[in-house]
C-alpha cells in the first residue's frame, strides 16, 4: 500500500474504483518458464480484482533454478 495512508480507508477507496483485494496465505509461489524456475520464498500475495479481471502481486525472497 501508499505510505501514511490508513489500510481501511485505502480499502474503501478501491472498493468505490471498484477493486477489491484480498490477501492469499501462501508459503512459496513457483513460476515456470521455458528455461527456469522462478522461486518466491517468504512470499505476500495479494489478490487484485478489477474490471472482472484478476492479477496477482507477489513479493519476497526471490531465487532462481534451472529447469532439469
Amino acid at each position: 500500500m501508499l505510505p501514511g495512508i490508513n489500510p481501511k480507508k485505502m480499502q474503501a477507496m478501491m472498493k468505490q474504483l471498484g477493486m477489491d483485494q484480498q490477501e492469499i496465505e501462501a508459503t512459496k509461489v513457483t513460476i515456470e518458464t521455458p528455461d527456469k524456475n522462478i522461486i518466491i520464498s517468504n512470499p505476500n500475495v495479494q489478490k487484485i480484482k478489477m474490471q472482472g479481471q484478476e492479477s496477482f502481486q507477489i513479493t519476497g525472497d526471490v531465487s532462481e533454478s534451472s529447469q532439469a
